[in-house]
């Protein structure tokens, strides 16, 4: 999936978290409550996503399929072995997990703002 379009659907993710609680309870919300709720929301997904990653890769052969992914994007075999080196190492896995994290919970945090403030209640 191309980043873009996975960054959008991260953005829909706090929106619609924000428009369906905003739809049950009928209460009226700030950006910034929005922007909690979304970051929540946020929160769900990367522990989520985080999940399916580790599973993933703890999987026979997980390590060959991705370097054949990386083939696949026309990488030479320098890139591959610096990107295969770097998912191996502990630093890297931190680094990873931390900008993961930021983006993961900062873009739903954005929708749910964006929701919070283009729809507010009308009484």
């Amino acid at each position: 999936m191309p980043p873009m379009l996975l960054m959008m659907w991260f953005v829909a993710a706090g929106f619609f978290a924000v428009f369906l609680y905003r739809m049950r309870t009928r209460r009226n919300m700030s950006a910034l409550s929005g922007a909690t709720l979304g970051w929540i929301a946020g929160v769900f997904l990367f522990v989520f996503m985080l999940a399916i990653f580790a599973a993933q890769l703890s999987g026979p052969g997980a390590w060959n399929e991705f370097r054949e992914a990386l083939k696949a994007q026309h990488r030479t075999d320098a890139e591959i072995n610096q990107v295969m080196d770097l998912m191996r190492s502990p630093a890297g896995i931190g680094v990873g997990i931390v900008l993961s994290f930021l983006v993961v919970t900062s873009l739903p945090a954005f929708g749910g703002a964006i929701c919070a403030k283009l729809f507010p209640r009308r009484d």
